[in-house]
């Protein structure tokens, strides 16, 4: 896909118009990557055959991290006139405002005349906002994606939190299952615990602390 797109960079201290590389009379699906220059999403660039005179076919340019796309015209590189000679596709992109619009900005696109392939099919009108509305629809699926990878984050907390509560609980449970199972009783030296096994009853006193282990039958 990177291979259609046809790099350019503009300086923005140089008025002059900006070339890029040539490309091929009947190429088609081909886009301009601008860089070098904040342009506003959704501006209208006006592409042409001819330098001068003449209409100027209109596309929007769709921006994303500092970097322009804007899909050149198919019909344009499908024009009879460069059999004639390597002539250019002129692009100029225009800043619009409610009071009025100005063009900063001019692309000379180099193109490079060869015979018609046999195969090539008539690709009729680009729509000037078809990029605009999958922008739209990416930004859309986007919002839709990042809603479902909340929705899993909530579920996930939640779950995370109902088993901390029973491992809590479980915790609680086997305490007082083991209190249960311990007997204390006093003595007249101190205090006997007797603890309950599988096996028997036995009576455990720390020697370190003045207990001593006996068997109770």
């Amino acid at each position: 896909m990177e291979d259609f797109f046809i790099p350019v960079h503009i300086d923005p201290e140089n008025k002059n118009p900006t070339y890029t590389q040539y490309v091929y009379q009947w190429d088609y699906g081909l886009y301009l990557k601008i860089t070098g220059v904040d342009i506003p999403n959704n501006t209208p660039v006006a592409f042409s055959n001819h330098d001068v005179c003449g209409n100027a076919l209109r596309m929007i340019a769709t921006t994303s991290d500092g970097v322009t796309t804007v899909k050149i015209p198919d019909i344009l590189l499908a024009d009879q006139e460069f059999c004639f000679g390597n002539l250019s596709v002129y692009a100029w992109i225009t800043l619009v405002g409610e009071s009025g619009s100005k063009t900063i900005y001019k692309i000379v696109i180099p193109v490079h005349s060869r015979p018609k392939p046999e195969d090539y099919t008539d690709p009729g009108t680009d729509d000037p906002f078809a990029d605009t509305i999958e922008q739209v629809k990416q930004y859309a699926d986007q919002a839709e994606q990042s809603a479902a990878d909340a929705e899993t984050a909530r579920t996930g907390a939640e779950k995370a939190y109902h088993d901390t509560i029973e491992a809590v609980d479980q915790i609680k449970e086997d305490q007082i299952s083991m209190a249960e199972k311990i007997a204390i009783k006093p003595t007249a030296t101190g205090t006997d615990i007797v603890a309950e096994d599988s096996t028997d009853w036995r009576l455990l006193d720390l020697s370190a602390q003045g207990w001593t282990e006996q068997t109770v039958t």
